[in-house]
């Protein structure tokens, strides 16, 4: 999977016109003589071939380059990235989970009802909604008018914990009503798929309180999919979490990308690509790890 990646990212970036240099010359005028030189330094003036076997025996040392923009080694660059776009993914899956889980339950608890016909409209107009639109609502709103919270920066939590979760509320709620959009209707399916179930009629039938028979019968085989759902989320966060970044203005894997892109930073688009392929099969391991702590039928010998 990830030598596949590999190929794929780099070949597509050699396939945008222009170069680094030709970024560079864009901006500076150079002449041809120091734009071959710049080329031969950034080991750019080989075929692909060549570039590709230099960068896969430099990974496999550990060497994922420096980055040709900055001159700073991918590692330190992605490093210095990685902090907010992971504190950024966490809150908006802990916004998504709050929201979603109990929406989900009530709506399929309540099928047909008002609160249930609520629910189903807030998940389609969350899901319908861009995160652009949204988040430019929000700081309209709560950040412009009101004031209560920052438009945007980035805070450490090693520096001021509260002051970090002020900068990073906006975005959060941005990308977390979203998730929870989709999250809603996962959870609904699943709750109404398990509520028909013959076991779920049996421990009704035997007596059982219904808070007991939800608790315990129903929502452990309704986390399979919600985890599965969750943990793809929560890889996506932290890949696509670019357009937040922008609107919010806040550092990360998002927006270190994008610039790459746009520079040619040849090094910085890899790394991060394999980043965040290592994130997703990651996360995928798990999750079916985590399915056998949830269902007992479950076992990996």
């Amino acid at each position: 999977m990830l030598f596949g990646v590999s190929v794929l990212v780099f070949g597509l970036m050699r396939l945008i016109p222009g170069d680094a240099v030709d970024v560079m010359m864009g901006q500076v005028r150079l002449d041809p003589e120091t734009a071959e030189s710049l080329r031969r330094l950034f080991g750019i003036d080989v075929p692909i071939w060549k570039q590709y076997l230099t960068w896969m025996e430099a990974i496999l040392s550990g060497d994922l380059g420096r980055s040709i923009r900055s001159g700073r080694p991918v590692t330190t660059e992605i490093w210095s990235a990685l902090g907010p776009t992971v504190q950024l993914a966490i809150l908006s899956t802990l916004v998504g989970c709050v929201i979603a889980i109990p929406a989900g339950i009530v709506s399929a608890v309540r099928q047909n009802s008002w609160a249930d016909a609520v629910v189903t409209l807030l998940s389609y107009v969350g899901i319908s909604m861009p995160v652009f639109w949204l988040g430019t609502l929000l700081i309209l709103g709560l950040s412009v008018r009101f004031t209560w919270l920052p438009a945007g920066g980035y805070v450490s939590v090693f520096d001021d914990v509260g002051e970090s979760l002020r900068t990073a509320a906006l975005p959060a709620v941005t990308l977390g009503l979203g998730f929870a959009a989709l999250l809603m209707r996962i959870v609904r399916s699943a709750m109404l798929e398990t509520l028909r179930q013959d076991y779920v009629r049996t421990a009704r039938a035997k007596g059982l309180r219904e808070r007991v028979v939800l608790l315990r019968h129903v929502l452990r085989n309704v986390l399979i999919p919600v985890l599965t759902v969750i943990g793809l989320q929560f890889g996506w966060l932290l890949g696509g979490s670019v357009i937040a970044e922008q609107v919010f203005v806040r550092p990360g894997i998002g927006r270190l990308l994008l610039n790459a892109i746009f520079a040619r930073d040849y090094p910085i688009v890899q790394g991060v690509a394999l980043l965040f392929a290592v994130i997703f099969l990651t996360m995928n391991l798990l999750v079916d790890v985590a399915y056998s702590f949830v269902d007992p039928k479950i076992r990996y010998r």
